[in-house]
């Protein structure tokens, strides 16, 4: 359960009109982190998304002693919406890119992610005339017959409460959500439909059916207080988690159990904050195993971005320090990432404004 302590890292005040950022190593021997052998220089990234990469990225970087790899130039356009991406590896070889495409409302209408080898998936986006999706559909130039096609049926509150997505085999699992009187999703449900096309081949043998995926539970603000995850087949419950909040809407306790039925058996993680709202302390425990915590405290200069962490884990302690190097427009050009006194990591970014 990832709380974020600080603002938004991907803010750049001003107008932007280019950013090229990256990480770069102070030790050749202390790279990012790799989950298993023959990961890429991304890791064990099996859907390559800018913002899944980043947000992993900003995660390990404040809260663990290793870093994950980011590397990238973007353009803007002068009303800030991104233009294009272009991803590089550590030895400076392109990745992939991106290219935005809008409507007259800034709306996203076209996303297409290329390749080396001048391939690309291509993904376009519909709007109702409250500017709410309700269309999506892409498909892969290397098998151009071959498609997806999203449908988002919302209600008169424009809220979703059906997916239907649609293939070249024909019609897939739908997703369906029922809504509470917040508007809050408190159940989610694949609904199966047959297909014609299937049923003539005699592939298939079962008639529509709705099982459940997920169950949610809130509190009077609307926070999440309740996650039930289901086994679909089977209809039970594999996995249940509970959230709690102070006054100002912080999450402050968040357990897992590791058996639904069972109260007493859980993995819980408790969070504190200063007077500014930003988290200052997190500590996990078991309630099956007291061997087992962990903790991090965090510290802040006035400006609000962390100094210093300390963690504790197996009964070790690990201090890490940031320095930090600002333009003059106030963004932050350079973080240094210091481990236990040894700085490792230097992350950069080189702004062009209009």
């Amino acid at each position: 359960m990832a709380v974020y302590s600080q603002q938004n890292l991907d803010t750049i005040y001003g107008n932007p009109k280019s950013v090229r950022e990256k990480v770069e190593f102070l030790n050749e021997n202390k790279q990012n982190y790799v989950f298993m052998r023959g990961d890429g220089d991304y890791g064990h990234a099996t859907v390559f998304a800018p913002k899944g990469i980043k947000s992993r990225f900003y995660l390990y970087w404040y809260n663990y002693h290793w870093v994950f790899y980011v590397n990238y130039y973007k353009e803007f356009l002068e009303n800030g919406l991104p233009k294009n991406e272009t991803w590089y590896n550590k030895d400076g070889s392109f990745e992939r890119g991106y290219k935005y495409t809008y409507d007259e409302n800034n709306n996203l209408i076209e996303e297409k992610e290329f390749y080396y080898n001048n391939e690309f998936w291509l993904t376009k986006f519909h709007y109702n005339n409250f500017n709410k999706p309700i269309a999506m559909s892409y498909y892969f130039s290397g098998e151009p017959n071959d498609f997806v096609h999203w449908y988002f049926i919302r209600n008169k509150n424009n809220k979703i409460i059906e997916t239907r997505i649609i293939d070249e085999e024909g019609d897939r699992p739908s997703i369906v959500y029922d809504l509470n009187h917040q508007g809050y999703v408190v159940k989610k449900s694949r609904k199966y439909i047959p297909n014609l096309r299937d049923l003539e081949n005699k592939k298939l043998n079962f008639l529509d059916s709705l099982n459940t995926l997920h169950e949610y539970g809130y509190d009077k603000r609307g926070n999440k207080i309740l996650e039930l995850n289901y086994f679909e087949e089977e209809g039970s419950v594999y996995s249940k988690k509970t959230y709690k909040y102070n006054e100002l809407n912080k999450l402050i306790t968040y357990k897992v159990f590791f058996r639904p039925s069972d109260s007493t058996k859980f993995r819980i993680t408790n969070y504190r904050y200063n007077e500014n709202g930003l988290k200052v302390f997190q500590e996990k425990r078991s309630s099956v195993d007291k061997s087992f915590y962990s903790s991090q405290e965090t510290f802040y200069n006035k400006s609000g971005f962390i100094v210093k962490s300390i963690l504790l884990e197996n009964n070790n302690t690990t201090t890490i320090a940031f320095k930090y190097k600002f333009d003059k427009k106030g963004n932050w050009i350079k973080i240094t990432k210091i481990v236990n006194d040894e700085p490792l990591y230097v992350w950069s970014r080189k702004i062009k404004y209009y």
